[in-house]
């Protein structure tokens, strides 16, 4: 990481919120967290450094940039959330986390830790707000956790398998299920 990097991921983020009120969010896809390798590194939810150009081009955002001095890394829920992505471009979704943070072992920033329900509870109230602003129509839960953060929100949400530990295939056609319009 770069001493700027917490600066580079926040100027991201608040372009990717900026870009967002330009469209009507007729749908959020809602994950779980951060992992190590996608939103710890780019500030974004669902989005790795590979993913920055397309998220740049299916948001139109101002430009984002790496946060980190290493090369681009691959994330394998990013890649897959990116592989459909670029099929929505008439109607980008509003993309978010339950917990927009990175849990990691105290010791180790390049780790991962299961999901928090603790550090979720927290950040409910800040999921709760986007979704109130932007009033998607759709509002699809990635994984559980997702699911039952949602739940516990009263927002009705449309449950779709994580695409991790062999989901892919079920992420995919749940997202395709889902996003008719």
């Amino acid at each position: 990481m770069t001493h700027q990097a917490p600066q580079v991921r926040e100027a991201n983020l608040r372009g990717y919120l900026q870009s967002l009120q330009q469209f009507p969010i007729k749908a959020a896809w809602i994950g779980q967290d951060f992992g190590y390798l996608g939103g710890r590194r780019t500030g974004l939810p669902l989005t790795d450094e590979l993913r920055l150009p397309s998220f740049e081009k299916l948001y139109k955002t101002v430009p984002l940039k790496k946060a980190t001095c290493t090369e681009a890394a691959r994330e394998a829920t990013a890649s897959e959330a990116w592989k459909l992505l670029p099929t929505y471009s008439h109607q980008p979704p509003l993309l978010w986390n339950v917990a927009p943070l990175h849990p990691h072992k105290p010791s180790d920033p390049m780790s991962n830790v299961p999901f928090s329900r603790a550090a979720a509870k927290q950040c409910l109230p800040l999921l709760a707000e986007l979704l109130n602003h932007f009033s998607p129509s759709v509002v699809i839960a990635v994984g559980r956790h997702a699911e039952r953060a949602l739940a516990q929100l009263g927002v009705p949400a449309s449950y779709v398998r994580h695409p991790s530990h062999a989901g892919q295939y079920k992420f995919r056609e749940g997202i395709q299920k889902f996003m008719t319009f």
